[in-house]
């Protein structure tokens, strides 16, 4: 268990005061909108965040999704923004192959992806993530 960490996600919303308490923070800014684009809003100056946030929320209303794309796509901004990890808040097994697919575009681009534990074995090497609470509060635990 001394391979735990914790981090922080919080609404942009937040933002004012999260900031009073830590600037380790990642914020919920990264979505897939109806015709399957990453879209970013609301991206915090100064947020010092290593992470990359991103939900499959909404996801199931898409179309189609190119998932190739997609996943290149995620995967240019995490290196764009220097985002060294990306936690895929997958809740949808639907979603499955786009976390498949982007964990492991990730993990070739030395990015590391941050699962669900419901999505252990999806994607070798990943970390799995435990959440814990209602207010945002990640517990992630990695494994091996």
């Amino acid at each position: 268990m001394n391979n735990i960490k914790v981090f922080l996600f919080a609404s942009p919303n937040d933002s004012q005061n999260v900031y009073k308490t830590t600037r380790n923070c990642t914020f919920f800014n990264y979505y897939i909108d109806k015709n399957g684009l990453l879209r970013r809003k609301n991206v915090q100056p100064g947020n010092m965040s290593a992470l990359m946030y991103l939900s499959d929320y909404g996801i199931d209303k898409c179309p189609e999704i190119d998932i190739p794309k997609l996943s290149s796509d995620i995967v240019s901004e995490c290196r764009n923004r220097r985002y060294s990890g990306i936690f895929l808040d997958f809740e949808n097994r639907s979603s499955m192959e786009l976390l498949r697919n982007t964990g492991q575009n990730a993990i070739r681009n030395g990015i590391i992806p941050f699962i669900p534990v419901s999505f252990a074995g999806c994607v070798p090497n990943a970390k799995l993530v435990i959440l814990e609470g209602d207010h945002f509060r990640v517990f992630i635990a990695e494994y091996g």
